[in-house]
C-alpha cells in the first residue's frame, strides 16, 4: 500500500511540475519556422543537436539504442532539414505545409539516416538482426521517479509537437476562412514549382488524436502502424523476445 501511494505522490508531482507549456526544441524550432525568424531556428538546432550527445552515438554500441534517443535523433534530423534560409523566405502557407511534411508525423527511427545501420532500424525487416548484440537495453517496467519523468518527458514532446503545428494552423485557418484550403492547395504547387515537395491534405500525427477517416484510409493507417511504428509500439517486446532468443541460444 505504501508503494502504491509513493507512486502516487510521484505521479502528482511530476503532473504538478509539468502543467506549463511544454517545449522542446522541435516545438521552438516549428515556432521560428513559422516567424521566419533565422537566429532562432538556429539556436533550436543548437539546442537539439546538444541533447543528441546524451543519445547512444552513431559510433557506439546501436544495440543499445532507446526510444528516447530515438526521439533525439529525430528532433535533431527534422529541425535540420527546417533550417534553411532558403525555405524562410517562402511564403507563410508554404511554410507550414513544410513544416507538416517534416515534423507532422509522430518521431521514428527512420527519421535520421545516422540510425540505419542500427540493428533494432534492420530488425524491422530482419527478424535476426539483432542477433549478435551481447547487451541490449533493460526493458524491465518500473515504477520510479526516474521512469515517471521519462514517460513524461516524452509525452511533453509530443504534446509540444502537436500543440505548435495546431495552433500554427489554426491562426492560418481564421485568417483566410474559406479560402484556406485553395491557399493550401495553392501553396502545395508552388512548393513543387521551387523544388520542394509536400502533400496538402497533409499527414499529421498528432499528441491525443486520431483522425476520422473512411474505411479504406483506416485500413491504410493501420498498416502503416504496423510496419512504420512497430518500433514504438513494440520496442519491449522485440528487446525481450531478442534477449530470450540470446538466452535459448547460449542454453
Amino acid at each position: 500500500m505504501r508503494a502504491i501511494w509513493l507512486v502516487l505522490v510521484l505521479g502528482l508531482a511530476l503532473g504538478l511540475a509539468s502543467c506549463g507549456k511544454p517545449e522542446t526544441p522541435l516545438s521552438r524550432a516549428i515556432d521560428a519556422f513559422r516567424a521566419g525568424d533565422q537566429a532562432a531556428l538556429t539556436a533550436a538546432h543548437n539546442e537539439a543537436e546538444e541533447a543528441l550527445k546524451t543519445a547512444v552515438s552513431a559510433d557506439g554500441d546501436m544495440c543499445m539504442l532507446t526510444g528516447p534517443d530515438i526521439r533525439k535523433y529525430s528532433e535533431a534530423a527534422r529541425i535540420a532539414k527546417l533550417d534553411n534560409s532558403e525555405l524562410l523566405r517562402l511564403p507563410e502557407e508554404d511554410r507550414l505545409l513544410y513544416a507538416l511534411k517534416i515534423a507532422g508525423p509522430s518521431p521514428k527511427i527512420t527519421d535520421d539516416p545516422r540510425l540505419k545501420n542500427s540493428p533494432l532500424y534492420r530488425a524491422m525487416s530482419d527478424s535476426s538482426a539483432m542477433r549478435n548484440c551481447k547487451q541490449l537495453p533493460d526493458t524491465r517496467v518500473r515504477i520510479d521517479a526516474t521512469a515517471l519523468a521519462a514517460v513524461d518527458e516524452d509525452n511533453d514532446s509530443e504534446i509540444a509537437r502537436s500543440d505548435a503545428l495546431k495552433n500554427w494552423i489554426e491562426e492560418l485557418r481564421q485568417r483566410h476562412g474559406a479560402d484556406f484550403e485553395s491557399r493550401m492547395g495553392s501553396a502545395a504547387n508552388h512548393l513543387g514549382d521551387v523544388g520542394y515537395s509536400a502533400p496538402w491534405p497533409a499527414k499529421t500525427e498528432f499528441y491525443g488524436e486520431d483522425a476520422p477517416g473512411t474505411f479504406q484510409e483506416v485500413q491504410d493507417r493501420l498498416r502503416a502502424r504496423d510496419t512504420e511504428d512497430a518500433f514504438r509500439d513494440n520496442s519491449k517486446t522485440t528487446f525481450q523476445e531478442m534477449q530470450d532468443r540470446m538466452r535459448r541460444q547460449r542454453n
